[in-house]
């Protein structure tokens, strides 16, 4: 019974009042919900969405590769498939500027 009580405590005193009594330390995660999302997403992005991170999970996933592959099979079943990547591709490209790209702008980075 204590140890319930001791529970029910501890995970109530983390989101508001415990009997809507004001003790200190309690009702922390609404009060200091901005800091614990602005290190959350801190951490995130340090260890999960690194260059050499998302790089190597880009490079594991083989994506031209599986592209390619997937575009023969579907394009056997649907011979116009195949050129519509590079028409895609193409309409990108030019709305692309040159200087833009050679001086590497962040929104590409």
């Amino acid at each position: 019974m204590v140890g319930g009580l001791a529970d029910w405590f501890a995970v109530t005193a983390l989101f508001r009042y415990p009997l809507g009594i004001p003790i200190p330390h309690t009702a922390i995660i609404p009060r200091k919900k901005d800091q614990i999302g602005e290190s959350l997403a801190s951490f995130v992005q340090q260890n999960f969405l690194t260059q050499t991170v998302v790089g190597e999970r880009l490079a594991a996933a083989e994506i031209p590769r599986r592209a390619g592959e997937w575009l023969m099979t579907a394009g056997a079943r649907d011979p116009g498939l195949p050129a519509r990547p590079s028409r895609c591709c193409r309409a990108a490209s030019s709305m692309l500027r040159d200087d833009e790209i050679r001086h590497g702008h962040s929104w590409l980075c």
